[in-house]
């Protein structure tokens, strides 16, 4: 059996030759059903999993681009001796790195939308209404596991209608909460789910966990930042309605744009 289907395994252990793709994936919101209640006012009942698809090929000049924003506006990408990391909550709550004391912040904020705009990567979502997931159904699946499924399901028959392949790239939550998710990712890959043969998916060719910050928080893995940002954008798209010019520097990168609803982008159950 490969070692990364046994315990959470580092990008760092990935070959990527003969690889077409990394995806990079990033949730907003929890995934527990637990003590699940309709929340109009924060929407907390909603979860979203987004999946940025970067062609293995783009990969050294894409790294450069998002060194070129950091170079400019930190001193070689850094700050408080650690790499800058574009996360998206700091971001918006204008702390560290981002504070307008620091940077040029609306500056900064028009060029990253810049970056993301012009870089070459498809995205993949899955948005899940916990609330009506759980009265829907008498046996709910895991929001986590439903949510990569809806992902995987899209991607894989692109990859398998171009002869391609890719692996997946996951932020580490812990050892625990990755052992766990690992199991779940390759319980669909091993035997497919209700909508999909196994043999679909054989084109995942490796599942990966990173922090955002390699040890030593030197360098940072620049895929799981742009999957945070994209995926914070999408959930406010959906639940809110609302930052629009953010979502529209992301949304023709949607599968299937400009019909994207149902390709690029599941929501689920149907409203």
């Amino acid at each position: 059996m490969d070692a990364w289907k046994i315990a959470p395994t580092s990008i760092e252990n990935c070959d990527l030759t003969g690889i077409d793709y990394i995806i990079s994936m990033d949730e907003t919101g929890t995934p527990s059903l637990k003590n699940i209640v309709l929340d109009p006012v924060s929407c907390r009942h909603w979860f979203t999993l987004t999946g940025s698809i970067i062609e293995t090929a783009n990969i050294n000049a894409m790294s450069e681009k998002v060194m070129n924003l950091k170079n400019k506006y930190w001193s070689n990408g850094n700050f408080s001796n650690h790499r800058v990391v574009f996360h998206s909550r700091n971001i918006r709550k204008k702390e560290g790195p981002f504070n307008p004391k620091v940077i040029n912040y609306s500056g900064f904020k028009q060029q990253l939308n810049e970056l993301i705009n012009n870089l070459p990567l498809l995205i993949s979502a899955a948005s899940i209404n916990k609330y009506d997931h759980y009265k829907k159904y008498l046996y709910p699946d895991p929001v986590y596991q439903l949510a990569i499924s809806f992902i995987l399901e899209r991607l894989t028959f692109r990859f398998n209608w171009l002869g391609e392949s890719g692996v997946i790239f996951l932020e580490s939550r812990g050892e625990k909460e990755d052992t766990e998710l690992l199991q779940q990712i390759v319980h669909i890959l091993d035997f497919g789910n209700r909508q999909v043969d196994a043999k679909n998916f054989k084109c995942i060719k490796g599942i990966y966990f990173n922090t955002k910050w390699a040890e030593g928080k030197k360098k940072s893995y620049w895929p799981l930042e742009l999957a945070d940002i994209i995926s914070y954008r999408i959930h406010r798209h959906v639940v809110f309605k609302d930052n629009e010019l953010d979502f529209s520097t992301i949304s023709p990168k949607l599968v299937h744009y400009p019909s994207y609803e149902g390709y690029g982008l599941k929501i689920f159950p149907k409203e």
